[in-house]
């Protein structure tokens, strides 16, 4: 889709200079006009088909712009049946990319503690075993310059730890023995010995991946609102493009209330606010 949105951009802005620099050859523009309104047609078209099967926020605003699309193709104004789909394309990528984002931001933090660890065992001996291994009551040696393979307590050592990553605080903490420590940390200077206390998802990390994931799933109480009734919103939009267009007698005006009734920026906001805010 961003090909063609790509591609149809480039004849519409075509057929806008034709427009410009050949006005008397108008038909030439058209067809441009109307050859990048017919690329992006198809996609926004079986999408608004789609989800007459599957209603969502997503299928109203396909299902919207499909309406403004045919309404701007009815008046003749090829411009905006081009430019509204196009648009809403640019929308989707834009979507898409936060939530690509958010799932790069949750996988940055589970790479955090995915490593190895220098277990003590019974014997005194040390063992190198994955962090996922490690259970809690079990203690491990940290060395300078490795990260805190999980939450802990500090029993033997002091140290200064980089908790940037997880508290975003810059200035290095200080640790001694008794104190906690987290999951992901870097050792600065010094050696340390630490008793697990919390692994996976009890750890402070897995809770911030936990609610990050919920984030990204979370709906606010408007979007699952207008979910729940998305057909009758449908015909409320519908009502009142009708009437605006029987008042005015102007089809730009119908395809405006179209256009603005999409609620494209529910979509895009929800997860990237929730996600913000963690």
């Amino acid at each position: 889709q961003l090909s063609l949105a790509m591609l149809a951009l480039g004849l519409l802005l075509l057929g806008l200079a034709w427009r410009w620099l050949a006005a008397d050859q108008a038909g030439v523009s058209q067809i441009l006009l109307g050859v990048a309104s017919l690329l992006v047609a198809l996609p926004v078209a079986r999408s608004a088909w789609d989800s007459l099967r599957h209603p969502s926020l997503h299928g109203v605003t396909d299902q919207l712009i499909a309406l403004a699309m045919l309404g701007a193709w009815a008046s003749g104004d090829l411009l905006t049946a081009a430019l509204l789909p196009i648009i809403m394309i640019f929308g989707h990528v834009l979507e898409e990319r936060s939530v690509i984002g958010s799932q790069e931001a949750i996988t940055a933090l589970g790479e955090l503690t995915r490593s190895h660890a220098r277990r003590i065992e019974a014997d005194g001996s040390l063992s190198e075993v994955d962090n996922a291994s490690l259970r809690a009551g079990d203690q491990v040696e940290v060395r300078a310059g490795d990260r805190v393979p999980a939450d802990g307590r500090v029993l033997q050592g002091q140290a200064s730890l980089d908790t940037a990553p997880i508290t975003g605080e810059s200035v290095p903490l200080e640790v001694v023995p008794g104190m906690e420590v987290y999951g992901g940390a870097i050792n600065l200077d010094g050696l340390l010995r630490i008793e697990i206390t919390r692994t996976g998802e009890a750890s402070t990390l897995g809770k911030v991946i936990g609610l990050m994931q919920q984030a990204e799933r979370a709906k606010p109480p408007i979007t699952r609102l207008l979910e729940r009734y998305a057909g009758q919103y449908m015909l409320l939009v519908l009502l009142i493009a009708a009437v605006t267009w029987f008042v005015t007698n102007d089809a730009q005006a119908m395809l405006a209330v179209l256009v603005a009734a999409c609620p494209c920026a529910l979509v895009l906001s929800a997860p990237a606010t929730a996600i913000a805010g963690i």
